[in-house]
């Protein structure tokens, strides 16, 4: 009897962790069209990891080279971003903001200098740059 009882609880754990992971995915880039969305890119080991509180499945497997890259709907965005370390010239670093994107842009997230602790927020389609935190 007790063991019938542990294999039902047992199994009604499994289900709802199940549940769980089907209902929070992570991030999902929007399904619109490109002229509706903002295409972000980490450079520079630059990850964008957390967007209005949903995990970026991509920025969660860093690695030396690179980034990652995910689209957002136009308007404003809360982000979480994490650095790399880079040898004696750079620490790691998190910032978290929020930022304004502009639909149908291009925008380059990278550390804004080896030296600085603020990261650059490219638009690389307006030609503007903005340093945060």
């Amino acid at each position: 009897m007790f063991k019938t009882i542990r294999i039902a609880v047992l199994l009604l754990a499994l289900f709802a962790a199940a549940d769980g992971c089907r209902r929070n995915p992570g991030y999902l880039d929007p399904p619109a069209p490109l002229t509706e969305l903002a295409v972000l890119r980490g450079v520079d080991q630059t990850y964008i990891q957390v967007i209005d509180n949903a995990k970026v499945i991509s920025g969660m497997s860093m690695h030396a080279s690179g980034g990652n890259e995910v689209k957002v709907t136009g308007g404003t965005h809360r982000l979480r971003v994490y650095t790399m370390a880079k040898g004696m010239q750079r620490a790691a670093m998190q910032h978290e903001f929020t930022f304004d994107f502009k639909a149908g842009h291009r925008y380059q997230l990278s550390p804004a200098e080896d030296s600085v602790s603020a990261l650059a927020v490219r638009d690389l389609t307006a030609g503007v740059t903005v340093n945060v935190n």
